[in-house]
């Protein structure tokens, strides 16, 4: 198992390298903001698409979807978080 120090300095560098990227791409080339820059950047390293990639030397993502998430947009967003202790009752949903 690789250590998780190693893990979230990577994450860290590839967040701060692509963002600072895409950044001055959009502000210089595009004649955009580099806020949506940053943006585009962060839905590109998501989870969901770049992120999902298995990397052999990580023994897997490098932005791992843990086991058993709910995928919403509300959950992504920490807006929302299921509890499975109660996913039975009514009280399934619950508001950070």
């Amino acid at each position: 198992m690789t250590h998780k120090m190693l893990i979230l300095v990577l994450q860290l560098g590839l967040i701060i390298l692509a963002t600072r990227l895409s950044g001055w791409f959009f502000s210089r080339k595009l004649k955009q903001s580099q806020v949506l820059g940053e943006l585009a950047a962060g839905m590109l390293i998501g989870p969901y698409l770049l992120g999902a990639v298995h990397i052999p030397a990580l023994e897997g993502p490098l932005f791992a979807i843990t086991e058993g998430t709910i995928r919403s947009p509300l959950n992504s967003t920490g807006w929302l978080r299921w509890d499975r202790s109660s996913c039975c009752s009514s009280q399934g949903w619950r508001q950070i």
